[in-house]
């Protein structure tokens, strides 16, 4: 009897005088599979905030663990006991409209994070950054806010930040490209002027739709619109990167929904969810049945807080979107 015991995984709605042992009746962070328990993922409540929550970013530097969280016009940072609320009086979060998100990323043991309608900021190393969020450096003068320059996206590259998109009060340009000089101290955020003993540049991909997001993938760095792709590699001198483009892949549905998987990006794409290295075609992950029943449960409008989650216990990707629905 004990080699049946629980078989059958957990069931809090059935009595125990309708379930007999194959049935365990409480548990909490536990997953029952292929016959075995093993611990899961479980559920907190941080805090009660006076902002919905739009992004997190898990900041893991040795000095400090923290996870930064961005709300309407809130930013907060929860140590594991206490969330604090980490906004600069004056310099409140401007709010997500018409469909927008953030991105984020860490350089420098500091996470940075931007949106095309504010500008990009950094939180982090509180010698360098006090405890508040920053408008990131422009030069050693200026920071971005000084420029009136925001940028829509916002990865790290190798030692360099790499924004996608850039707009002004006066101009909008979705297939800018710019980078940062290269830095390699923990504690330092980079400048973005470009200078003749300097790394830091920009350039325009005409050619390109709309640029929705960027991730590195191994030495590189590829640049994704809705369609198509481009490649970013560091080669140094006098034009710092080049650039190349990569003819078989179909892009990236929206912002966060591409992930680095074991030296391939993991791609949600328009019609298809796929993975590749840049070395051959893209490989589809899903048959044409599920494909249908997945792109037929998407809902465009929560595409919005659509992000990809990787699962590492179970060794799984969590595409986490609202469906049609409207859960």
């Amino acid at each position: 009897m004990l080699k049946i015991a629980g078989v059958m995984g957990v069931s809090r709605d059935l009595p125990d005088r309708d379930t007999g042992v194959e049935y365990v009746h409480d548990a909490n962070n536990i997953k029952a599979a292929h016959g075995k328990y093993s611990a899961d993922f479980g559920m907190r409540t941080l805090d009660t905030l006076p902002d919905d929550i739009f992004h997190m970013e898990a900041l893991d530097d040795a000095r400090y663990r923290k996870l930064l969280m961005l709300g309407d016009t809130k930013a907060y940072a929860w140590d594991g006991n206490a969330t604090t609320d980490i906004t600069e009086t004056g310099e409140e979060l401007v709010p997500l409209v018409d469909g927008e998100k953030y991105a984020s990323d860490q350089i420098s043991g500091m996470g940075v994070f931007a949106q095309i309608n504010d500008y990009p900021r950094a939180y982090g190393d509180p010698a360098v950054l006090s405890s508040k969020i920053a408008f990131l450096p422009w030069d050693a003068t200026n920071t971005w806010s000084d420029k009136d320059t925001r940028a829509g996206v916002i990865r790290n590259y190798k030692n360099f930040l790499v924004t996608l998109g850039e707009s002004t009060s006066l101009t909008y340009d979705p297939r800018k490209v710019r980078w940062s000089d290269s830095v390699t101290d923990t504690g330092v955020l980079p400048y973005w002027e470009p200078t003749p003993e300097g790394d830091a540049g920009f350039v325009t991909l005409s050619d390109l739709d709309d640029i929705v997001d960027g991730l590195q993938l191994q030495d590189a760095f590829v640049i994704y619109s809705a369609t198509s792709a481009y490649l970013m590699q560091y080669v140094g001198g006098q034009f710092v990167m080049k650039f190349r483009r990569l003819p078989l892949v179909p892009g990236v549905m929206a912002k966060n929904l591409v992930m680095e998987v074991e030296g391939s990006h993991f791609v949600v794409g328009v019609s298809d969810i796929y993975i590749h290295n840049t070395a051959g075609p893209p490989q589809s992950l899903i048959d044409k049945r599920l494909r249908d029943v997945v792109y037929g449960r998407l809902n465009a409008a929560n595409l919005t807080y659509a992000f990809l989650v990787e699962n590492w216990q179970d060794q799984e990707i969590w595409l986490c979107v609202g469906d049609t629905t409207g859960s």
